[in-house]
């Protein structure tokens, strides 16, 4: 008869007891035998297996069945297979638990884990290798956070960005603006830049940037939307504005499609008159209801400015002059 040695009788003395008996049934003396105390096997591994999802960014978990007395650190490597030629290179040398998490290098390849078993006195047993995983499928294309700086009028907004997936290619990039945190969003015109002019257009207005990833491969993930924040007035254009007031009148520089200059006046006792080079008076009134100033969305250095009927479209040489003109003929004329 036989027994197999089970892990709890490491330590342990087996004592078998044999009785013989005859077939009528008389039984003769018992004789006792006593094993020597059971020492641990050699240790050895088997049914070493890898489990999870193939995929860039996914865990993967290994596992194999244990023998040999009490388990110590084990020691697991991992390996990354090309499956072309099967080229077999080292990813990870002797951690001390049987995970791994895949990234974009392990694209395209196989990855399989060696299990080295170690008893807990140190002793190593033989490694055993695992089958490979299926090939490493890339991550899609994944934007996880977006980022803005101070939204203010007058001032430069950037969006920054968590990127993953492989190679980044040209992802798209949309600014957004709606009257409150839960209305409806439109696309601002030509702003499709991690950085944007906020035109006072825009002024109390709440703004966002809308990422969509491209890998690439040209591979589309899903676009993401960073937190709206309201676009308030600028400190540059507020303290321009500002001394404007102080100074009681304001001269702005401007260009017509033509590129002939023009001098656009204005006064605090609600006067506005447009110059031209040659100092000639082209159109001056003081009748508010006979001015109004409209800003281009798509080109924010150009505005038309209509007075007494005349419509001219004007160019100023920053986004921001034109921003600060535009507060200052609605303040001086009382059109805000």
């Amino acid at each position: 008869h036989d027994y197999l040695l089970q892990f709890e009788d490491i330590g342990a003395k087996i004592q078998v007891e044999y009785i013989p008996t005859r077939k009528d049934g008389a039984e003769g003396e018992k004789i006792v035998a006593c094993s020597e105390s059971v020492a641990p096997g050699f240790p050895k591994v088997e049914f070493v297996t890898v489990n999870g999802t193939a995929k860039d960014g996914e865990k993967i978990f290994g596992k194999g069945e244990y023998f040999g007395g009490s388990e110590g650190a084990s020691e697991f490597l991992w390996y990354r297979i090309n499956p072309t030629d099967g080229v077999i290179s080292l990813i990870k040398r002797k951690v001390s638990q049987p995970n791994y998490v895949l990234t974009t290098a392990d694209v395209g390849f196989q990855v399989l884990m060696e299990y080295i078993p170690v008893r807990r006195d140190g002793t190593k047993g033989k490694p055993y290798k695992s089958d490979p995983t299926a090939t490493v499928l890339p991550d899609p294309p994944r934007i996880s956070q977006i980022d803005l700086s101070t939204v203010a009028c007058g001032s430069t907004v950037t969006a920054k960005y968590k990127y993953s997936g492989l190679k980044e290619g040209k992802s798209k990039i949309v600014w957004l603006h709606g009257s409150s945190k839960m209305s409806t969003f439109s696309p601002i015109p030509n702003a499709h830049s991690v950085r944007m002019h906020v035109s006072v257009l825009y002024l109390n207005e709440f703004l966002c940037a809308e990422v969509t990833p491209v890998r690439s491969d040209g591979m589309v993930g899903k676009p993401a939307r960073s937190q709206s924040f309201p676009a308030e007035l600028g400190d540059k254009v507020l303290t321009s504005v500002q001394k404007i007031f102080a100074d009681r009148f304001a001269c702005f520089t401007v260009a017509d499609d033509k590129g002939v200059a023009y001098e656009i006046w204005c006064h605090k006792k609600k006067k506005i008159k447009i110059v031209c080079k040659s100092k000639k008076i082209v159109r001056d009134s003081l009748d508010k209801n006979s001015i109004q100033i409209t800003l281009d969305t798509a080109n924010l250095k150009r505005f038309q400015l209509s007075v007494k009927g005349k419509s001219f479209t004007f160019f100023t040489p920053t986004e921001i002059q034109r921003d600060i003109l535009y507060i200052s003929i609605n303040l001086f004329m009382g059109l805000a």
